[in-house]
């Protein structure tokens, strides 16, 4: 986390520097007025407020229940996509300036790429068309998630059982004015695929400031499934601390699994069991909502290390070889360390970066990328959901929203 911390840092510094470096030179090559000192500065001076402002209010404005909190939070996290978006369009034309420059550096400055070399100006219109169009599609992309189809054959599925079919969601963050269209495209998929289990993997809530929801809990309460549906908490769960995600749950008619609510395994079928795993962020210290260490109920205390969390989240039951085992976990980790005879772990957490180019830095720090399957070993597999929601700004650039279908196969 604090090598991913560093790497956001100084990225976020360098796109800051060049976003300001193209709007000064394309700005004052609009005014033809050379290069005036105040205008530099005060550019300057502007973007770095915009852009380090969010981070410096972030940790306030998670925190805060206001609709206003909320509001800034969401025009926050927006403002520093846009730079990213921006900064990355304006990298590729530089790149493309210097292809055009190469010829004449080597001494052929009549070649026709040297007639293609962009004016600032250019450059800076053209990085905005791209900004606005990135927007536009990543927040049509955001409001309606598609249906990933799967089939997947196991060893442990009945024959009477084949086309057993598993609606996978994840990553839903409920908060107050969440598009209601993704709730109508998991009606659709409910109408149209009829699936025999639901499940969530985490992130049910976005986190302390989900305000009121009452209505989207009806709304997943009218979700049914012939064998119920079921889910885990995430990291935002705990963050709305992890009592109010639990009663969330409740309310949605939700049957949570995991070590907090003391209910890790539901058997489904004699041949098909489903295993619950906490997020760490549920036995960690609270960071935004205080509460005893102990409630009154004598749940088990907040834990003061993420090594002891992450203990608490391993406390998985041994199962039978029989059948088929699938473990519900929010973050794609501790495969290598689950017991013997597990069949299927199915996750979220990442949302496969949620956006073009901030993919590329979240699949460099996971093992398991979304939207793929992985064999851990001659029985293991993984599939991480990209998130069915959004977290943040509203944007889902060129890494859809995700309602997973699976169905299971006899051999």
């Amino acid at each position: 986390m604090t090598l991913y911390m560093f790497i956001f840092s100084t990225g976020l510094i360098c796109f800051t520097g060049l976003v300001w470096w193209h709007l000064q030179s394309g700005l004052l090559d609009c005014m033809q007025s050379g290069h005036p000192r105040v205008w530099r500065m005060a550019l300057l001076l502007a973007v770095i407020v915009l852009n380090w402002g969010p981070l410096l209010l972030g940790r306030h404005l998670f925190a805060s229940t206001s609709p206003f909190g909320r509001a800034m939070m969401v025009v926050s996290f927006s403002w520093m996509v846009l730079i990213l978006w921006f900064g990355t369009a304006a990298l590729a034309l530089d790149l493309w300036n210097l292809a055009a420059s190469l010829p004449k550096f080597l001494g052929h400055p009549a070649t026709p790429l040297a007639k293609a070399i962009l004016r600032p100006r250019n450059v800076m219109f053209l990085s905005l068309a791209f900004t606005l169009l990135a927007a536009i599609i990543g927040n049509l992309q955001a409001r309606h998630p598609i249906v990933a189809h799967y089939d997947l054959t196991l060893p442990g599925v009945p024959a009477d059982a084949d086309g057993y079919k598993i609606l996978l969601l994840s990553d839903l963050h409920l908060t107050q004015g969440k598009y209601h269209t993704i709730l109508d495209a998991v009606d659709a998929a409910l109408a149209a695929e009829k699936p025999d289990l639901i499940l969530h993997a985490g992130d049910f809530l976005d986190g302390p400031h989900h305000g009121d929801i009452a209505g989207q809990l009806q709304r997943v309460k009218g979700w049914n499934a012939p064998d119920g549906k079921y889910a885990v908490f995430g990291n935002h769960d705990g963050y709305a601390e992890w009592h109010h995600a639990r009663d969330a749950h409740e309310q949605a008619d939700l049957t949570l699994l995991g070590q907090r609510v003391k209910h890790t395994l539901a058997e489904i079928h004699p041949w098909l069991r489903i295993a619950g795993s906490d997020d760490p962020a549920c036995w960690f210290a609270k960071q935004f909502v205080k509460v005893p260490a102990i409630s009154e109920n004598g749940d088990d205390p907040d834990v003061s290390t993420m090594d002891e969390a992450w203990a608490k989240c391993s406390e998985l039951p041994e199962v039978s070889e029989e059948g088929v085992t699938i473990l519900l976990r929010h973050q794609p980790f501790g495969a290598d360390k689950l017991p013997e005879n597990y069949d299927l772990m199915l996750c979220g957490h990442t949302h496969g970066g949620q956006l073009f180019p901030f993919n590329l830095v979240t699949n460099a720090f996971h093992d398991f990328r979304t939207h793929l399957w992985y064999s851990v070993n001659s029985r293991l597999r993984i599939y991480i959901c990209r998130g069915t929601g959004f977290w943040g700004p509203p944007f889902r650039f060129l890494i859809p929203p995700e309602i997973t279908l699976i169905t299971l196969h006899s051999q």
